[in-house]
């Protein structure tokens, strides 16, 4: 529970934290709170991602009805896949997207790794 509310970047403590994190060798680091989402990725090898936004919540706005859901696959300590699958939040449920909105919504959730200290792969 970490971050501030409505923001769609990381803050400086978030940052700082995940560092720490980090150095004493978590696999992944997967936070919430801002009730947004936030870009993921990786900081070398760790899975990073400051905020998955609101799930089964009621949406406020068109920002914080976005949703998804994150599948981590990890395999011998390591994340190895990392896959988001977008969603939009209705009534307060989350329906999945599919085709070109989904793929929309995907890369805009990708995009917004520009304002982390992340990569979108992992780097030895």
């Amino acid at each position: 529970h970490w971050g501030t509310e409505g923001e769609t970047c990381p803050t400086t403590r978030q940052l700082e934290m995940s560092d720490d994190l980090t150095a004493v060798g978590a696999t992944a680091v997967v936070g919430g709170h801002a009730h947004r989402l936030i870009g993921g990725g990786y900081k070398g090898s760790t899975y990073v991602h400051s905020g998955l936004g609101n799930f089964g919540f009621g949406e406020n706005s068109a920002a914080g009805a976005r949703t998804g859901v994150l599948t981590m696959t990890i395999d011998g300590g390591r994340v190895v896949a990392d896959e988001w699958t977008p969603g939009r939040i209705s009534g307060g449920v989350p329906h999945p997207l599919v085709g070109e909105e989904a793929v929309a919504e995907e890369r805009a959730w990708r995009d917004q790794i520009s304002c982390t200290d992340l990569s979108p792969v992992p780097v030895p």
